[in-house]
């Protein structure tokens, strides 16, 4: 007789639904792992193709680039740097009152009060200007580079100092001090060569300052002799040293990921029981940055090396929307570059629409008229150039306002830069399809008769001395004809 079967065992509900679970989290860890993997040989990818057009993607190509500047003017420099620690900025806090500025613009006599704050500050500033005049002064990332290789600290460049000081030169400069604007133009020049974004940004902040003294001082009729020629012989440099501080930083933020660690420490003061506390809550963004921080990275590179490309000439930007705004991580927000994209474009504009005014200006008081429209300028040939713009820089247009006051500003109907416009709607803070400078834009808005100059934005508006009137020759014998009426608005 055989032996009874045993009864079929049943699986019961909650071990079904534990096994399930447990098959998923081991496809979700195979696939994290694949994941991981997968842009782990992407980066390494990235990283060969970027050495390979010439990227410092290494700590060798970094030291290579090193500029060591001379050591008696780094010097002096940072014994400036040092005695200006715990001071305040009081250019920065005045910088924008009308009572220190404004009186260019009103016609008005330089006010004692800023006369005296200048004589204050005079030996505060006197290191620095005697490591400007050298020429051999290196300011920013390019003079602390190798520091920061060697020490494994990051050095940031000194915005708060350098404006300070480029507000003191403006104003000194205004003030009558002749050398101040040469020392304003050596200062900018510290910049260079670029070796990061940081620095980009500083140097567009102080080629600001530069270019508005320049027309305030074209304004008092002191813009004049070689330092005025150097000036003016300035052509845009923004978007190229954009360019190179691109290709720094895809360096850079390599050199800094490996000498990093990639995952959150405890916060400060964290107890022994309480720190276990925190790493569990924080292990959603750890997991999610172990898995996708080697994609995040080489993305990020390669976006920044097509944007150093395209800067340079080499080649058209990206399009692709999942290429431009990916931000899985966070650790790498893309859509920075776009935001910064617009500034420097908006502040090449700027620095055009500055150079372009004071030489209509000065063409205008040669002619004894200014230009009837935007063709007579284009027709120029020494004017006409500034005003054009094209795939990466704005288009800019001239205003005639009156006989005597004339108006340079973003030209909104022309096409913007294909680098804002080929890029999907960004966040809040960011719309590709109408950009600040489009925005804000003063073309055919009503003239600033209060003042003599105008400059906001990439918006210059200038008024040039009366013209004498023009004489009619007279024929012997005839009555003498009557002048020519005035020139209509």
């Amino acid at each position: 007789m055989d032996a009874p079967k045993p009864p079929r065992r049943r699986l019961r509900l909650w071990q079904l639904i534990t096994g399930g679970l447990l098959a998923l989290v081991i496809m979700l860890v195979a696939f994290a792992f694949i994941l991981r993997a997968s842009g782990a040989a992407e980066l390494t990818r990235t990283i060969a193709d970027l050495t390979a057009r010439g990227y410092p993607m290494t700590v060798e190509a970094l030291r290579a680039g090193a500029v060591d500047g001379d050591p008696l003017v780094q010097e002096a420099y940072e014994r400036w740097r040092a005695s200006r620690s715990g001071k305040k900025n009081d250019f920065s806090e005045v910088a924008f009152g009308p009572t220190w500025f404004g009186w260019i613009d009103r016609g008005q006599p330089v006010p004692q009060n800023l006369l005296d704050l200048i004589a204050a500050h005079a030996a505060e500033f006197a290191d620095l200007r005697t490591a400007i005049r050298t020429g051999r002064l290196r300011v920013g990332s390019s003079a602390q580079l190798r520091k920061m290789l060697q020490d494994e600290v990051f050095a940031s460049p000194d915005l708060l100092n350098l404006r300070e000081a480029a507000l003191f030169l403006r104003a000194s400069a205004l003030a009558g001090d002749q050398q101040a604007f040469a020392d304003l133009l050596g200062l900018v020049d510290a910049f260079s060569p670029m070796r990061g974004g940081l620095d980009a940004g500083i140097e567009s902040v102080l080629t600001a300052e530069m270019n508005r003294t320049a027309v305030e001082l074209e304004t008092l009729g002191r813009l004049t002799g070689p330092t005025a020629d150097d000036w003016l012989a300035r052509r845009p440099r923004l978007r190229s040293q954009y360019a190179e501080a691109l290709r720094w930083d895809c360096a850079m933020t390599k050199f800094w990921t490996d000498h990093a660690g990639r995952f959150p420490a405890p916060s400060a003061g964290a107890s022994t029981w309480s720190w276990p506390f925190e790493m569990i809550g924080s292990m959603p963004a750890v997991c999610n940055e172990w898995i996708f921080c080697d994609a995040d990275m080489a993305a990020n590179y390669r976006i920044q090396a097509d944007l150093s490309d395209w800067l340079l000439g080499r080649g058209r930007p990206l399009v692709s929307p999942a290429r431009w705004w990916l931000s899985t991580t966070g650790r790498f927000p893309t859509q920075q570059l776009v935001m910064m994209m617009d500034m420097y474009i908006t502040a090449e504009a700027e620095h055009r629409s500055r150079h372009v005014a004071v030489l209509i200006r000065r063409e205008a008081i040669r002619q004894g008229s200014l230009p009837r429209d935007n063709a007579d300028v284009f027709a120029n040939k020494e004017c006409g150039g500034w005003l054009e713009g094209g795939e990466s820089a704005y288009w800019l247009a001239y205003e005639r306002l009156s006989p005597t006051r004339f108006r340079i500003a973003v030209e909104p109907k022309r096409p913007v830069p294909v680098i804002l416009a080929g890029l999907p709607k960004g966040p809040e803070w960011f719309d590709a399809a109408k950009p600040g400078a489009i925005t804000h834009s003063a073309l055919g808005q009503p003239a600033d008769k209060a003042l003599r100059l105008s400059l906001k934005g990439a918006n210059t508006e200038l008024v040039v001395p009366d013209f004498p009137p023009k004489q009619v020759p007279s024929v012997p014998g005839l009555p003498k004809p009557m002048p020519p009426a005035p020139e209509k608005p």
